[in-house]
């Protein structure tokens, strides 16, 4: 396809998508179902038969095409030659055996967008859902073209968040456990646990939060020198398995700047958010967290990545409830439309016409 031809088929395929997802309205369960599933199927076969298409899938599609040909215990424990978390090495070696490599890339599509609609349809029903689906595919569902185990990783944080409001603290850990097993920055996402008040069922206490984000600041201002205590702590075994993130590479990071805006946006009408629902003061905590996260971005691109599991799917949450807090003043249709027509935007500048995440052109072979 041509780029203007690849523009053409995303628009659609997401379009047809969040046609079908939006079917989960209907009063007869059969529809409603049948609907939501094909909105993930369609998905699941547009990440499976793609060729080429993100800039990091030569090396999974490496991965899952050369792990056929090892055992079960080899990867177990072996050290060298896949640089890469147990848990994905397996759960890639038994699909990647099964539907081979291609097909993989479909499997773990399919986890991803069926763990992302189940916790918006067990935690999160009574929010703006066909929206948030919206923005979840042109953003996390085609940001996970390229970071495929961090991808996997934060949803599974994301649904995760579940215990953090319930004051469990050990089942949180066990998520947090099983999302590094996949990707082992997520064992990062920690902190989110303190971030909420237990006993209250409320926001953290301004003395809480002033630390909390002082000690993100601290963080990323001196991140090289804490990852490399981190390392020398843990025998050099960080380096050999992390080493990117300890050498850092300078961007122009322009996504900072309206990841910080939309952080204003949303601080400023923290008040309307609460009262709708008291969890979104945790969502707006967390994505301001993942915008200081963010500005790591000027130093290493691989560091501002682990501020997905803080600001990337409570972002879209945020965003996508926004016909809610705002109803009071304007419309919700009017709303909604300019937030699918400010998405649309950005897609068509940063992948389309920027050429980031190397999405373009789509090719299939």
């Amino acid at each position: 396809m041509t780029d203007i031809q690849s523009l053409f088929f995303y628009l659609s395929v997401y379009g047809i998508s969040i046609v079908e997802f939006s079917m989960y309205k209907q009063k007869d369960r059969v529809t409603a179902g049948f609907g939501v599933l094909i909105s993930m199927l369609i998905l699941a076969i547009v990440a499976g038969i793609r060729y080429n298409v993100g800039t990091d899938y030569g090396a999974y599609y490496y991965t899952f095409d050369h792990l056929k040909d090892y055992s079960y215990r080899w990867i177990i424990t072996d050290n060298r030659h896949f640089n890469q978390e147990r848990g994905f090495l397996l759960i890639s070696k038994f699909f990647a055996g099964i539907v081979g490599a291609k097909g993989t890339f479909g499997v773990f599509a399919l986890f991803i967008v069926g763990v992302f609609l189940l916790t918006l349809f067990k935690q999160y029903k009574n929010m703006e859902l066909t929206l948030i689906y919206a923005l979840f595919l042109f953003e996390q569902f085609t940001g996970s073209f390229n970071i495929l185990r961090q991808a996997v990783a934060s949803v599974i944080v994301f649904w995760g968040l579940k215990y953090v409001f319930e004051g469990k603290f050990l089942k949180y850990i066990v998520v947090l456990i099983v999302a590094s097993s996949i990707h082992m920055t997520a064992f990062l996402a920690v902190p989110i646990y303190f971030m909420w008040n237990h006993k209250r069922k409320d926001d953290m206490r301004i003395a809480w939060k002033v630390g909390i984000y002082s000690i993100a600041i601290l963080v990323v201002i001196s991140w090289r020198t804490l990852l490399q205590i981190l390392n020398e702590s843990l025998g050099g075994f960080f380096i050999n398995k992390y080493s990117v993130y300890l050498i850092g590479n300078e961007t122009q990071n322009r996504s900072f700047y309206l990841k910080l805006l939309l952080g204003v946006l949303f601080l400023c009408l923290e008040k309307f958010y609460r009262s709708y629902d008291k969890r979104y003061s945790l969502f707006i905590n967390m994505y301001l967290l993942g915008v200081i996260l963010e500005f790591t971005g000027f130093y290493s691109t691989y560091i501002k990545r682990i501020g997905e599991y803080y600001g990337g799917y409570t972002g879209i949450v945020l965003l996508g409830s926004l016909p809610l807090v705002l109803t009071r003043n304007m419309n919700k249709t009017i709303v909604r439309i300019l937030i699918y027509l400010y998405e649309i935007a950005l897609f068509v500048v940063v992948s389309f016409i920027m050429k980031q995440g190397g999405y373009f052109p789509y090719q299939i072979r």
